[in-house]
């Protein structure tokens, strides 16, 4: 809805950049961009790569590889440039990447700006139940914020 003007702010996360680049948009032109918080603090989630422990020493070095070629700085930029996240390392130079990654990257070089994600603090169930309400809560316009909160509540107490 930001990108076709029907909406003035939307909280989203990295992923929400290929729609962007996507409709021939970028940040500090079309849209900005703002990380969370008084202190300007960057919500902190994640993707993962497991490397199964291997007997055979070929296919642990060839784990070894694959993780020296995803970490490499060059890999970061241009993977973290497309998607709109951030490189895992901090010793990246970002300064060819986009305004909102520079922000993004600059707040998680201060521990104290890094905030974990919800999914890291509450379980499942409860992450579930949250989002459904506040799902319900968007889509019924007759609902009044009191009745909202309610709810929320509620769904904390039953799932918790």
């Amino acid at each position: 809805m930001v990108i076709t003007g029907k909406a003035g702010i939307q909280m989203m996360g990295d992923w929400a950049k290929g729609e962007f680049l996507a409709a021939g948009q970028s940040p500090g032109k079309e849209y900005g961009c703002a990380v969370v918080g008084a202190e300007g603090g960057y919500i902190m989630g994640g993707d993962v790569f497991v490397f199964p422990k291997q007997k055979d020493g070929s296919a642990a070095g060839a784990q070894a590889k694959l993780e020296s070629l995803i970490l490499s700085p060059e890999v970061q930029i241009a993977f973290n440039s497309k998607k709109g996240s951030i490189p895992v390392r901090l010793d990246v130079d970002v300064s060819s990447m986009d305004l909102c990654a520079q922000k993004g990257a600059a707040a998680v070089k201060d521990p104290k700006k890094q905030i974990p994600s919800q999914t890291y603090l509450i379980s499942p169930d409860e992450n579930g139940a949250l989002n459904d309400v506040i799902t319900q809560y968007l889509n019924s316009p007759g609902e009044s914020a009191d009745e909202f909160i309610a709810k929320f509540a509620d769904a904390v107490k039953s799932a918790g």
